[in-house]
């Protein structure tokens, strides 16, 4: 074999905690590693994902693990292990039972990838049974031996298939789903865990709550995936959404994504956050947010290759000049905002016959336009103008019509400290729904004569 290409990556725990900075939380790893020449590569590759490397202990006598696989057009043929798989020493044993006494109280999770290489001492073990009393912290556990792990009250564990049939002594099966979704009270009774997050591969995920079945999350295909080290992906997504304050099946769907994600990229092992956002822009089909914060967070991912275009109106009867306008603005960049006054703001500023269409009528009128990418409402007793969208969303260009000039213009101060180009766009004469309102209202009155 001629070799065409290296990559390097983080394994083990150490791919768990890359998947957790990558996903956006301050992660720090314990782990034991020999001094020999990969300890020097880990510590850079910890430092380049800002992964905290304060408690990595370091034996003379040990040999790093390593993991080396071969690949020919993207399959991977051999691999070979290498490293050394005897317990830690009693010194390294301490030393971790002492930085984890230490310093639970400053965690809000601590997830533990155990593959009976030696780390995992039943010393370690136990004084984590201490700690959970103590502290009640969030433990989530991903690997083989879950039933050593009963004492110590985890949150949350995530076996595979295999894993979860060896746990529980299954060995004939015929239906993987439907079989698996029987297992929950013997995986419960072995581990004690109070969620169990059963990977199954191209058949989702099953959720169970202390034994009992809660919720199937289906995933999406992959033609060709590239599945090492997904669980790692998983574990960290779903850890840090049910800290985060996320439901079960939100928890259980948002890790199945992340997984989804991470296994279509060939040469990487984490799945980043801008990936995760990125995905639910591209299959969400609503452009409605109600919440200018949110929106920020998504468009600030594409705004480093995209120009971000606002304008805002009521666009109550919708007409050729509205559409003209909104295409012509939409030149000026890539992603179109629509701030769209609310009904009360409409009325504030037009009168109490206005608007003639609802605010829910106007937005989907809107929303039908290729040309629209997000809209928002906006609109406050104390301010009807765009400033305050314009402060959080900082988009790159301001649009409005000619009828508009900066002396007009009561977002100019708001535009000014956003650094905003503003453009004015020549309107369709004789085209606004103040003049169409005008003209129904006359050849009604025409009519009405004539009738009489």
């Amino acid at each position: 074999m001629d070799v065409k290409n290296c990559t390097r990556k983080l394994g083990g725990a150490g791919n768990v905690a890359a998947n957790l900075a990558a996903l956006g939380a301050q992660t720090s790893l314990c782990s034991v590693i020999g001094d020999d020449f990969p300890k020097q590569k880990i510590h850079a590759m910890l430092e380049e994902a800002q992964i905290c490397a304060h408690h990595i202990v370091v034996e003379d006598s040990r040999k790093t693990l390593l993991k080396a696989r071969l690949s020919v057009d993207d399959n991977m043929i051999y691999r070979i292990d290498r490293g050394t798989t005897h317990p830690i020493t009693k010194d390294s044993e301490q030393s971790i039972i002492e930085y984890l006494k230490d310093k639970a109280k400053d965690f809000d999770a601590i997830i533990i990838s155990d593959y009976n290489k030696g780390f995992m001492s039943g010393n370690i073990i136990e004084s984590l049974v201490g700690i959970n009393r103590e502290h009640n912290i969030f433990i989530a556990m991903d690997g083989r031996g879950y039933h050593k792990y009963a004492r110590v009250g985890l949150s949350l564990i995530t076996p595979n298939f295999d894993e979860g049939a060896e746990l529980i002594g299954c060995k004939d099966y015929y239906q993987r789903l439907q079989d698996a979704a029987t297992w929950g009270e013997d995986i419960y009774d072995k581990t004690r865990a109070r969620l169990c997050a059963l990977t199954i591969d191209k058949d989702g995920v099953l959720l169970f709550k202390k034994g009992i079945f809660q919720y199937h999350s289906a995933t999406r295909c992959v033609k060709k995936p590239y599945v090492c080290g997904a669980g790692d992906t998983f574990i960290a997504t779903q850890t840090l959404c049910l800290i985060g304050g996320s439901s079960l099946y939100q928890s259980i769907d948002i890790a199945n994504k992340a997984a989804w994600i991470r296994i279509q990229k060939k040469n990487a092992t984490v799945c980043h956050q801008k990936e995760l956002l990125m995905d639910s822009i591209n299959h969400n089909s609503e452009k409605l947010f109600n919440n200018s914060h949110r929106l920020k967070q998504l468009i600030d991912l594409q705004k480093e290759s995209k120009k971000i275009i606002l304008t805002n109106g009521c666009f109550d009867i919708f007409h050729s000049g509205h559409v003209k306008y909104l295409e012509k603005a939409k030149q000026l960049g890539d992603i179109l905002i629509i701030a769209i006054n609310t009904d009360e703001s409409v009325q504030r500023l037009k009168g109490e016959d206005r608007p003639i269409n609802k605010l829910k009528d106007r937005i989907s009128v809107l929303s039908a336009l290729s040309c629209v990418d997000y809209i928002i409402p906006f609109g406050a007793n104390e301010n009807d103008n765009a400033s305050e969208l314009i402060k959080v969303l900082q988009p790159d260009i301001y649009v409005k019509g000619n009828d508009y000039n900066p002396k007009n213009l009561k977002e100019l101060g708001s535009l000014k400290e956003a650094n905003c180009e503003i453009h004015f766009i020549p309107i369709v004469p004789h085209q606004s729904t103040t003049k169409i309102i005008r003209r129904i209202r006359t050849a009604s009155n025409q009519t009405l004569k004539k009738s009489s």
